[in-house]
């Protein structure tokens, strides 16, 4: 901490401190996505294998 000339405390920026900041604020929401996304494709895809799986027999779902 530093005292500026009206005897205000002022916190000294570090690089350090503006470094790992802007790392936690671009990769925070990043990691937010890519779950949200492999969440949604993970659901997508368990969802279609059980409406393949409880296809009839000749369908065209069924593939014959």
């Amino acid at each position: 901490m530093a005292l500026d000339e009206g005897g205000v405390i002022m916190p000294r920026l570090r690089l350090r401190d503006v470094l790992l900041r802007g790392a936690l604020f671009i990769t925070g929401p990043a990691f937010v996505r890519v779950g949200v996304l492999a969440l949604v494709v993970g659901l997508a895809g368990f969802g279609l294998y059980h409406l393949v799986d409880d296809a009839s027999y000749g369908s065209w779902l069924y593939g014959h």
